[in-house]
């Protein structure tokens, strides 16, 4: 504002306390020379880690306790690569009960919440609109990405609907032409699929484990029989290698001669 001052942060994992009222942690920042990039518990506890902290968050006999572990460097060379009245990169990372803030690329703080009971592992995210003077802040491109891996299966299976060509089939090291790959498309719904193609077709069911490394997929056709396989996900295509015989599962993605493998390549039909 007129006056130079303007004090916000990203509330994460917070508690609504009604009345546009949110208190847990908090990314800030501010246009100022100290306190962008700490770790904020809005509330709460207060500060739990200075720019350029590692700490440890503990409960010692029923009260908080800050552990400074280690330095992730000086405060005002960090400082030194935050863009004044400019926009500014800011990533938090919050995975289990380690919380991380960068700036620019930059790491500003490293907290491990070892509190029982109070570390925070879920709440709502919030913009903050501080008390006080007036002044303006601005956000803008807001991406969230979930790292716990419990919703990615549903986003995967989400990707997967639709209707699919065959873009690319090598089976047994051998590459289907261009005429029977055209005649060749997948409807899938749910974890239902059809198959059409110049042959009898085929239909039948599958489950995704997105958890898995590399990303497995297990299908069951039209007459009963199990087919385990890997997947991988492109922009606008989905990458598939399976086994035709047993319960041998693919480790990579290839169909090499005398093998026993199909790879896949499906482009999505708009």
């Amino acid at each position: 504002n007129d006056k130079g001052f303007g004090n916000s942060g990203i509330q994460y994992r917070s508690r609504d306390f009604g009345n546009f009222v949110a208190g847990g942690y908090q990314a800030d920042f501010e246009a100022g020379k100290t306190y962008s990039g700490i770790l904020y518990e809005e509330r709460m506890d207060g500060i739990l880690a200075q720019r350029g902290q590692k700490t440890v968050v503990k409960t010692v006999d029923g009260k908080t306790k800050i552990e400074v572990t280690g330095s992730l460097g000086d405060s005002k060379e960090i400082q030194s690569h935050i863009k004044e009245n400019d926009w500014n990169d800011y990533v938090v990372i919050a995975k289990g009960n380690h919380l991380q803030h960068f700036i620019n690329g930059v790491q500003t703080i490293d907290v491990i919440d070892e509190r029982e009971g109070k570390g925070a592992k879920e709440g709502v995210l919030a913009l903050q609109l501080h008390a006080g003077e007036p002044m303006t802040v601005q956000f803008k491109n807001i991406r969230i990405q979930d790292l716990s891996g419990k919703k990615s299966a549903g986003t995967d299976l989400k990707f997967f609907q639709g209707n699919w060509l065959v873009a690319e089939y090598i089976n047994k090291g051998e590459a289907a032409d261009a005429d029977e790959r055209k005649k060749a498309h997948v409807k899938i719904e749910g974890e239902k699929y059809v198959l059409q193609n110049s042959g009898d077709g085929d239909e039948g069911t599958f489950k995704l484990n997105p958890d898995a490394n590399p990303k497995t997929i297990d299908a069951v056709n039209k007459d009963g029989t199990e087919v385990h396989g890997i997947y991988e996900l492109g922009d606008d295509t989905i990458r598939v290698c399976y086994a035709t015989e047993g319960d041998r599962r693919p480790t990579e993605f290839s169909s090499p001669a005398n093998s026993d493998r199909i790879l896949a390549v499906y482009r999505r039909s708009h």
